[in-house]
């Protein structure tokens, strides 16, 4: 793991703090993730970050700037190597060390079309392949089918019906048709969102309604809402919704939000564990119960062993109907 060390006049570490593919922010201004109470120190003044296994800094447009140990001054994202200091206005400096693996939650995984032989970056944490309009890449009678990225380093990839993980370089199809992941060594600025998109969508659940378990889907946007009564299918949202409004008081990262153990999850709701292959089947099921209402039923996410919700609010609520 990379980690950034805030450095003492004598070159010593006084703080460390871990790095990740979501940006790492430095200034003098409280909202920062570290805050340099100094002078010569702007108050956003530079973005550190993980990206294909190596550490990216870029300079915020600070009025001091940022610089390398050989005096050079950093204008646009570079790459820092493990060991190496920078220094952070007149007299901040600051060193990284660590190791990582190649990360594909970064901005500089592209999806290749093997059949065309062209290639299209990945901007978030999800790519859609399908035959309709809001698809990244459309494809003539593809299922709607999403590419997640985890910040973890995990790729899977889906329909409503089936999905798991798939690997850098390794092809997938989509309909006949052959995909793959890949790397770019382009750079990449901090300002591009990694893993925080959320869905417009609204859940409130409870396992104590009028009729028993229900979950209600609504988007403010337009008015829509939707009712999932059926027991289990309710239940899960349930528990997705009160682990995602768990973890936001706990004020985690977007990237680590919402996310339940398949065994909690299954435990939760048929009283055992070791039933992974029926959770499977059921999230199937709500999601295509979500498409059919017209929701875009990918808010529902999975990664190895876990599941979560990607929603912008959320309300567990066990009195209410």
């Amino acid at each position: 793991m990379f980690q950034l060390q805030v450095l003492d006049v004598d070159g010593n570490p006084t703080s460390s703090r871990p790095l990740s593919a979501e940006p790492t922010y430095l200034g003098r201004a409280p909202n920062n993730d570290v805050v340099l109470e100094r002078p010569s120190i702007s108050g956003r003044h530079l973005a550190v970050w993980v990206a294909q296994g190596q550490i990216w800094v870029e300079d915020l447009g600070s009025r001091n700037g940022t610089f390398r140990a050989n005096g050079q001054r950093i204008r646009t994202p570079v790459r820092v190597r493990d060991g190496e200091e920078i220094r952070i206005g007149t007299d901040v400096r600051v060193r990284f060390e660590g190791e990582a693996d190649f990360d594909l939650a970064s901005p500089i995984v592209l999806v290749e079309d093997l059949e065309a032989a062209v290639s299209y970056p990945v901007r978030g944490s999800r790519f859609v392949i399908a035959d309709s309009d809001d698809a990244d890449i459309r494809v003539s009678g593809a299922p709607y089918t999403v590419l997640l990225l985890h910040a973890n380093g995990e790729a899977w990839v889906g329909t409503d019906e089936e999905e798991g993980p798939v690997e850098l370089g390794r092809p997938f199809e989509v309909a006949g048709h052959r995909f793959a992941l890949k790397g770019s060594s382009q750079q990449v600025s901090a300002t591009w969102d990694v893993d925080r998109e959320r869905y417009p969508y609204t859940v409130y659940a409870s396992l104590d309604g009028p009729q028993g378990s229900v979950a209600v889907i609504e988007e403010p946007g337009t008015g829509r809402s939707y009712r999932v009564t059926a027991e289990n299918r309710a239940t899960l949202l349930y528990l997705l919704v009160r682990q995602l409004q768990n973890d936001r008081q706990r004020d985690l990262p977007a990237t680590h939000e919402g996310w339940m153990t398949d065994t909690d999850l299954a435990t939760g709701i048929w009283g055992r564990a070791g039933i992974s292959r029926n959770l499977n089947v059921l999230v199937s099921r709500v999601r295509s119960e979500l498409r059919t209402a017209g929701f875009n039923p990918w808010f529902i996410e999975k990664r190895k062993g876990h599941t979560r919700l990607q929603l912008e609010d959320v309300r567990a609520d066990e009195g209410e109907g």
